[in-house]
């Protein structure tokens, strides 16, 4: 129903189901959240997306699951490429994302880390991440190795340009491996957020260049 574009059907379907997920783990229940944030989101309702974030996404969610930790990162990348305020939401997530760093259990995952930690300010544990990112190719097997190296550092390297507001950088990083991008991880409701940085870094890089022609 969302890739389809029937966010009023998909929330009244699942939110007829909401009381039945009372008793989940935090990670079903936040994640069935998350889909029907992604509805409100079609419906540019973005009020309620943050609502939704705050009471039943990271408020609900076990602050130390990678999983949980993904779902609000990456909502609140979708809510400000549309250009909404999150205010100091990054800085709240961003301290439970430390035990991560040296982790790599999903490059999918990585790559919503190293965003959240730009965003949210924290370059040295930022950098310590893409250094470790790199170091960690030379433990693992040759086919992830390829992966690592050719898919996930380059999209890391663009998703970190794209929070600090460097879009050329961002489009030059995400470009050639957004075909690729489905050897990550993640499902594709979850990758499409990838595809939408990389066209925002593309409005946004020309944007600066059309400022500057004219200034």
């Amino acid at each position: 129903m969302e890739t389809q574009e029937r966010a009023d059907e998909g929330i009244a379907w699942m939110e007829s189901f909401a009381d039945t997920w009372e008793n989940c783990n935090s990670m079903l229940y936040t994640h069935n959240w998350w889909h029907i944030a992604l509805y409100y989101l079609q419906l540019e309702n973005y009020q309620k997306v943050l609502e939704l974030h705050d009471t039943h996404i990271w408020e609900y969610a076990n602050k130390q699951s990678p999983k949980d930790q993904v779902g609000a990162i990456s909502l609140l990348l979708r809510l400000e490429l549309r250009g909404v305020d999150v205010k100091n939401r990054w800085q709240d997530i961003s301290p439970y994302i430390y035990s991560r760093i040296n982790e790599h259990a999903l490059p999918f995952q990585d790559l919503h880390y190293v965003y959240a930690l730009a965003k949210a300010g924290h370059h040295d544990w930022l950098n310590q991440m893409l250094q470790s990112m790199q170091y960690h190719t030379l433990s693992i097997n040759p086919f992830l190795r390829r992966s690592w190296i050719e898919v996930a550092i380059p999209a890391a390297r663009g998703m970190v340009a794209h929070a600090k507001g460097d879009f050329n950088t961002s489009v030059a990083e995400l470009k050639p491996v957004l075909s690729r991008l489905h050897e990550i991880g993640g499902s594709h409701a979850q990758r499409v957020l990838f595809g939408q940085v990389y066209q925002d870094a593309v409005l946004s890089a020309q944007k600066q260049s059309w400022n500057y022609a004219v200034s």
